[in-house]
C-alpha cells in the first residue's frame, strides 16, 4: 500500500484586532440648548399667539434657582405670571414619584398627552390662581410651563394657558431637534 501526502503550504495570517478607545462622550439631547436658556422655547410667533390666549408675555428673564433655570415670559407683578423650565436629569417618572410621596399637587394631577407627548396637568397649591402643565421629552427631560395669577383671580383657565403654552415650546423644541 502506498501512502501519498501531499503538502501544501499554508501561511497563518494573524489578525490582531486593537481595541477601540474608550470613549465618555455623549452626544447632547437637541434640546439641550433649550435647557441652558428655557426662553428660547418660546418664538416671537407663538408669543403674539399665545397673547391672544389672554397670556401677556412682556420679559424674557432668566432666573436660577433650586427650581431649576426658569424663563419667566411674565414677571411676578404682570397677571398672570409666565414661566418655562427644560428639566434635565428629571423625567415625568420624578414627577410622578414626588406626586405619590404626597409632595406634588394636592387639588389636581391629570395625565394627559400633548401632541403625541406623555403630559401631566397639576398644581402645586390649591385655588385657582395657579397650574402647571409637564410634557415629556424622554426619559431624563421634560418640559414645565407655569401660569400663575398672583391676585387668585384668573381670567381664563389657568391649566388650558398651561397647555398650550406646552404645546407651543414643545413644537419649537422638536422643530429645532
Amino acid at each position: 500500500m502506498l501512502l501519498l501526502t501531499a503538502c501544501t503550504s499554508h501561511t497563518r495570517t494573524q489578525v490582531t484586532q486593537t481595541p477601540s478607545p474608550t470613549t465618555t462622550a455623549t452626544t447632547a439631547p437637541p434640546w439641550s440648548t433649550f435647557v441652558a436658556d428655557p426662553c428660547l422655547g418660546v418664538t416671537d410667533q407663538q408669543r403674539v399667539e399665545l397673547e391672544s390666549e389672554g397670556l401677556h408675555l412682556d420679559d424674557r428673564d432668566r432666573h436660577t434657582s433650586d427650581l431649576g433655570n426658569p424663563c419667566t415670559l411674565s414677571g411676578l407683578k404682570t397677571v398672570p405670571m409666565v414661566q418655562v423650565w427644560f428639566w434635565g436629569g428629571r423625567g415625568l417618572d420624578d414627577l410622578r414619584a414626588e406626586h405619590e410621596k404626597g409632595r406634588l399637587s394636592p387639588t389636581r394631577w391629570q395625565p394627559t398627552e400633548i401632541d403625541g407627548a406623555a403630559a401631566i396637568v397639576y398644581q402645586v397649591e390649591k385655588g385657582p390662581g395657579w397650574c402647571d402643565t409637564a410634557v415629556e421629552l424622554d426619559a431624563t427631560h421634560y418640559i414645565n410651563t407655569r401660569i400663575r395669577y398672583n391676585d387668585g383671580k384668573p381670567t381664563h383657565d389657568t391649566c388650558d394657558q398651561a397647555q398650550k403654552l406646552a404645546a407651543a415650546v414643545l413644537a419649537t423644541a422638536r422643530a429645532d431637534g
